[in-house]
């Protein structure tokens, strides 16, 4: 899904890299555990093929991506803030 924002890495890590205080500070409290518990109860909206039918296979479509991709950032941008904040803590 990231190949299809066409931008390179660095590019796009600037594009992502837009946290108001307010949500970086809401996303690094609590410990990995808790960060850990959010992914799995956001498991049931990640895993939603709305143009799959009945069928066993999934593909990620345009039309899925179109529906995860504002997600998709900020699980991103969470999770380099997050990674961030427990490094910090281990080499200061």
């Amino acid at each position: 899904m990231v190949d299809f924002e066409r931008l390179d890495y660095t590019e796009y890590a600037r594009f992502l890299d837009r946290a108001s205080e307010a949500d970086a500070s809401r996303w690094l409290a609590g410990d990995t555990i808790s960060y850990a518990d959010e992914a799995v109860a956001m498991r049931s909206k990640l895993y939603l093929f709305p143009d799959s039918g009945k069928s066993a296979v999934h593909k990620i479509s345009y039309k899925y991506i179109g529906a995860q991709r504002d997600r998709m950032r900020e699980q991103l941008l969470k999770g380099g803030l997050r990674l961030a904040g427990v490094l910090n803590s281990i080499f200061q």
